[in-house]
């Protein structure tokens, strides 16, 4: 079975503000220091980069956690000595 890449906003520790930057960074398995960069780069560039970021924050799932499965020790009968 195949399974798809899905973008989602990453938490902590890899998250600083929103977990955007972050969660693209992952998606592209680039540094998310880069997609930082470029993010604020084009923040202090543009207006409507932050409203871009702002849309993408609110509408982006969290990634989802896997938690490991409790290890269940099997129920031993106590020995009856006769």
């Amino acid at each position: 079975m195949k399974t798809t890449k899905r973008l989602y906003r990453t938490r902590k520790p890899d998250r600083i503000i929103g977990g955007v930057c972050g969660g693209i960074a992952k998606y592209f398995d680039i540094d998310p220091v880069f997609v930082r960069i470029i993010c604020v780069v084009l923040i202090l560039i543009t207006e409507f980069a932050f409203f871009v970021y702002l849309v993408a924050w609110v509408i982006t799932p969290i990634e989802k956690v896997e938690l490991p499965e409790p290890e269940v020790e099997p129920e031993v009968e106590p020995e009856i000595v006769k």
